[in-house]
């Protein structure tokens, strides 16, 4: 998507899910021929409906839909989006939003036609995934973001409130922000949009430096490659040591640039044996992290205080989620319930365990 310029002043703070932090998604995606034994069809070309990857123990895979591919690249910005519009606007899980130029002008995307367009499909590609976890403790989570997806792409023209757009959240998806959130801020977020790497990367130090802070206590060293390498943690589709390593140092360029505090660093070489005359390298098989104050931290010094808000705010989601009927009963009921039924319906005061009652 093209992004306008707009000078970035926003520094305020916002909620990530963990689970997206440790397993970015990819930056592209592949397509797929897909051929029919034993019948008489073409084969059709698709998007690969399959991501999966394990990290220490733990375990993520998505499954998607041939028709939109799984989401990869920028599409986080969709999940920040709706968790920012979930906490904004306090409704249960249900958002709405008049256009999809209002996803865009919360990144500082342009409106027009092609940026609508790319949103629209990343739109899609998250209602059509579902994700399965894994963590280290062996829990196992199965979930899908929403229940519910109505947009308006065609002009982002705002029509009236018979044309706005409607998303309503799983309860899964909100049990997992409540669950693992993950404070950032978001001029960072805007400014790195173009480049997903970087971005990737970005969310994750700052979860990595709290964790450096608030339990190593000591120095720590993120390696390059391997199973636990950032290569396969921010699922690097560059091939060569060489260049992934120079990628990497400029993303830590970037990031710095927007955080200066940022307690990442390279080392030197200390080879005693090295060649009169010949430069110090930088040790290129990972990256150093030590954070020594709370000042180093990006979003400091109230973390604490932002996850138990969080997790109070997202339990009263979930227990207000439970409590309240679903779409397809209150339908039912306004069709054929009682007038008093229709009422407390109407009302609010109805419960979900009421309405399975009247329902069934």
């Amino acid at each position: 998507m093209k992004a306008v310029e707009k000078k970035i002043n926003d520094d305020g703070i916002a909620l990530q899910c963990r689970i997206f932090t440790e397993f970015p998604f990819p930056a592209t995606y592949r397509k797929i021929t897909w051929n029919y034994d034993n019948e008489k069809r073409p084969a059709r070309e698709g998007y690969m409906p399959k991501w999966e990857k394990r990290i220490n123990g733990r375990y993520i895979k998505i499954l998607s839909d041939i028709e939109y591919g799984f989401p990869h690249g920028n599409d986080i910005l969709i999940i920040l989006f709706l968790i920012i519009e979930l906490r904004r606007q306090n409704a249960g899980r249900e958002i709405i939003f008049n256009t999809v130029n209002d996803f865009l002008r919360t990144f500082d995307y342009g409106c027009d036609e092609p940026n609508r367009k790319n949103a629209y499909k990343a739109f899609k590609r998250i209602f059509y995934s579902t994700w399965y976890y894994r963590d280290e403790a062996g829990n196992e989570y199965s979930f899908r973001i929403m229940d519910y997806c109505k947009l308006f792409p065609e002009d982002g023209i705002f029509r009236g409130p018979e044309y706005k757009n409607k998303i309503v959240l799983t309860e899964e998806f909100c049990a997992a922000v409540s669950l693992f959130p993950v404070p950032y801020k978001t001029a960072p977020v805007i400014a790195l949009k173009q480049s997903p790497m970087a971005l990737n990367l970005y969310l994750f130090l700052v979860y990595r430096t709290w964790v450096n802070w608030k339990k190593e206590k000591a120095e720590a060293f993120i390696p390059f490659f391997g199973d636990n390498g950032l290569q396969n943690q921010l699922s690097s589709e560059i091939g060569t040591v060489r260049k992934f390593r120079q990628s990497i140092q400029g993303w830590v360029e970037q990031i710095k640039g927007l955080w200066p505090d940022c307690p990442v660093y390279f080392k030197e070489e200390t080879h005693l044996e090295r060649p009169k005359g010949r430069r110090p390298r930088k040790y290129l098989d990972g990256l150093f992290l030590h954070c020594t104050s709370p000042d180093q931290l990006h979003v400091p010094p109230h973390w604490d205080k932002e996850l138990r808000l969080a997790i109070e705010e997202g339990q009263q989601v979930a227990l207000k989620a439970a409590q309240t009927p679903t779409e397809k009963q209150a339908k039912v009921i306004r069709s054929g319930g009682s007038t008093d039924d229709v009422a407390r319906l109407d009302a609010g005061t109805m419960t979900k365990a009421e309405a399975t009652k009247i329902v069934g």
